[in-house]
C-alpha cells in the first residue's frame, strides 16, 4: 500500500477529529484516556467498509495511530464529536480506496494487489519520483533513444569483438544497474524517512494547535460567562429596584392616611413605677414623645400581672394611671389612653379575671396573655381553651417568642380556630429579638391580628412602630394592613369581636 497515502489519510483523520473537537459543543471531562465515545470511533475505524461491491479494511497501523491520538491528554471527544468523526469516515470510503489506505478484505495490509482499479501502482513519494521498476523502464527508454540517434554500433562490427570484451561489458553494465538500484533505494528510504518526520511534525503541530485552541476557547468561554453574569446581575438589580419603587409608591398614600387615623399601641409598659417598664413620669413622657412621633395616637397601657404577686397593687395602679393621663393630655390633647394588663397565665389567673382583680383590654372581653416561652404546646392549648370557654377573647402577646409555635407554624392555625388572636412586636418585624423571616411570613399570610411595641423604656425596647408599619404597607395587601393597624385595634376599643 502507498506509504505517503498513509500519512495523508491519517493526517486527514487527525484534522477531521480536531475539527470536530474545536467546532462542536464541548463537555469538560477528564482527558488522557480513551472514553466510551472515542472507543466507538476506534470500533468504527476497525470495522469494514463497502465500496463498489467490495469490502475493505483500514491498515492496522492506522488504527494504532488513531488510538494513540485519542488517548492523548489534549483530545477528549464528546458523543456528538465522535458521531461526526464516524460519519466523516464513512463518507470518505471512496477516497480511501482510491488513495490506497484501505485494502480489500482477503488482501494484505501494505500491499496494493487486491485494490480496485482506481488504486495506482507503485509508491508515490513526496517529490514525485516513481519506484525502482519505473526507473528501470525509464533507463531502457533512454537507451532506446540513444540507439535511434545512430549512436548504436553496427551489429556486424561488434560481432568481431572477443568474448572476453563482451563479458567485461556485460559485467560492467550489471554493476552500473546495481549501483543505480542501490542509489534509488537509498533515495526512496531517505524520502520515506523525511515523510515520517514530516508526518510526526504534522501530528505534533495538531496536538499543539489543539491545546492552544482549547486554551483560547476556555478563555473566551470564561469571558462570555462573565458577561452573561454581569447582564443577569444588572437585570436582577433593575427588577429589585423597580419592585422597591412600586412598593413605596403603593405604601405612600396609606402612610399619609395614618397621620389622620393614627396607630394604636396595645402592648406597652409606659406607666411609671408599676412594673419593669418606665421608672418615673419623666421617662414615661419621653416614651410618649417617641410613640407620638411614630404615629401612635392611642395607647393601652398593659403592666404585668402575676397571680398572688406581692408587688402588684391595684389601688396604686389606678392612681398612677390617672396621673399619667393628666400629663399626657397637657402635652398631647389628641392622644387616647386606656388601661389593661399583660397576664402571665398560671395558677388561678382565670379566677382573678372573673373576680375583677385584673384589667381586661380597655374594659373589653379581650385579654392580653403570655406564657413561659418554653411552654409545651398542649399546656398552652389547654389554658387557651379554658379562657375561650370562659367567654373571653385571648390575645397571645409577642407570639413570635414561643418555640412551640415557631417550629410548628401549623399550630398557629389550630389556636386561631379555637378563638385565639395573635400580637407581634414591631421590632420583631425588623429582626430585633426574633426570626425576621418567620415573622414576615406570618404577616404576609395574614395570621397576625395586632401589632404592638412592648415598650419598656427610651433606649431599649422603645415605642417605635414607623419602620415596621412602612414594611407592612409595602409588602402585604393594603386591606390586610388596614385591619392589622387600624380596624382590629378599634374593635377592642369598641368592644367588638373580630370575625
Amino acid at each position: 500500500m502507498k506509504k505517503n497515502s498513509k500519512h495523508i489519510w491519517l493526517s486527514g483523520m487527525m484534522y477531521i477529529l480536531l475539527y470536530v473537537c474545536i467546532l462542536s459543543p464541548k463537555l469538560v471531562v477528564q482527558a488522557g484516556e480513551i472514553n466510551n465515545d472515542e472507543a466507538g470511533v476506534i470500533a468504527a475505524a476497525s470495522g469494514t467498509f463497502t465500496y463498489d461491491g467490495k469490502t475493505y479494511r483500514a491498515d492496522p497501523a492506522y488504527i494504532e495511530s488513531l488510538k494513540d491520538y485519542l488517548a492523548s491528554d489534549d483530545v477528549d471527544l464528546t458523543a456528538g464529536q465522535a458521531s461526526s468523526a464516524i460519519s466523516q469516515m464513512y463518507a470518505s470510503v471512496a477516497q480511501g480506496v482510491e488513495q490506497g489506505y484501505l485494502y480489500e478484505v482477503g488482501g494484505q495490509p501494505g500491499t496494493t494487489e487486491a485494490t480496485t482499479e482506481p488504486v495506482s501502482s507503485g509508491i508515490v513519494l513526496g517529490d514525485g519520483r516513481g519506484t525502482t521498476s519505473d526507473m528501470g523502464k525509464g533507463n531502457a527508454a533512454k537507451e532506446e533513444k540513444l540507439t535511434s540517434d545512430g549512436k548504436k554500433q553496427d551489429s556486424d562490427s561488434k560481432a568481431g569483438n572477443n568474448y572476453a570484451q563482451n563479458s567485461n561489458d556485460a559485467s560492467g553494465s550489471e554493476q552500473i544497474e546495481s549501483d543505480k538500484q542501490i542509489h534509488l533505494d537509498k533515495n526512496a528510504e531517505e524520502l520515506d524517512n523525511s515523510a515520517e518526520e514530516d508526518y510526526s511534525g504534522t501530528i505534533a503541530k495538531l496536538f499543539s494547535d489543539s491545546k492552544k485552541h482549547s486554551k483560547e476557547e476556555t478563555k473566551n468561554s470564561f469571558i462570555v460567562v462573565l458577561i452573561l453574569l454581569s447582564i443577569l446581575c444588572v437585570l436582577a438589580l433593575t427588577v429589585w429596584a423597580v419592585k422597591v419603587v412600586l412598593r413605596k409608591r403603593r405604601a405612600a398614600p396609606y402612610l399619609l392616611a395614618l397621620k389622620d387615623k393614627g396607630l394604636t399601641d396595645l402592648h406597652c409598659h409606659i406607666l411609671p413605677g408599676v412594673d419593669d417598664g418606665s421608672k418615673d413620669m419623666e421617662t414615661s413622657m419621653k416614651m410618649l414623645e417617641i410613640g407620638y412621633q411614630n404615629g401612635i395616637r392611642r395607647i393601652i397601657a398593659t403592666p404585668h400581672y402575676i397571680s398572688n404577686h406581692l408587688k402588684y397593687d391595684e389601688d396604686k395602679l389606678q392612681k398612677v394611671f390617672t396621673a399619667f393621663t393628666e400629663e399626657v393630655y397637657k402635652v398631647y390633647p389628641d392622644m387616647e389612653c386606656y388601661l389593661g394588663n399583660e397576664l402571665y397565665v398560671q395558677g388561678q389567673i382565670l379566677e382573678d379575671v372573673k373576680a375583677g382583680k385584673v384589667h381586661t383590654m380597655a374594659d373589653s372581653k379581650y385579654l392580653l396573655v403570655e406564657f413561659s416561652t418554653k411552654i409545651a404546646y398542649h399546656d398552652m392549648y389547654k389554658e387557651m381553651k379554658n379562657i375561650v370557654q370562659a367567654r373571653y377573647y385571648p390575645i397571645l402577646a409577642h407570639m413570635e417568642r414561643f418555640q412551640c409555635l415557631t417550629k410548628h407554624p401549623e399550630r398557629v392555625d389550630e389556636l386561631a380556630e379555637l378563638g385565639v388572636y395573635f400580637q407581634m412586636n414591631a421590632d420583631s418585624v425588623l429582626g430585633k429579638g426574633a426570626d425576621k423571616k418567620w415573622c414576615r411570613k406570618m404577616l404576609k399570610e395574614n395570621r397576625i391580628q395586632f401589632l404592638g411595641t412592648d415598650a419598656h423604656g427610651t433606649t431599649h425596647r422603645t415605642p417605635k412602630m414607623e419602620q415596621a408599619v412602612k414594611w407592612i404597607y409595602e409588602n402585604i395587601e393594603p386591606w390586610d394592613a388596614e385591619d392589622l393597624l387600624i380596624n382590629n385595634p378599634k374593635k377592642i376599643l369598641n368592644k367588638e369581636r373580630i370575625d
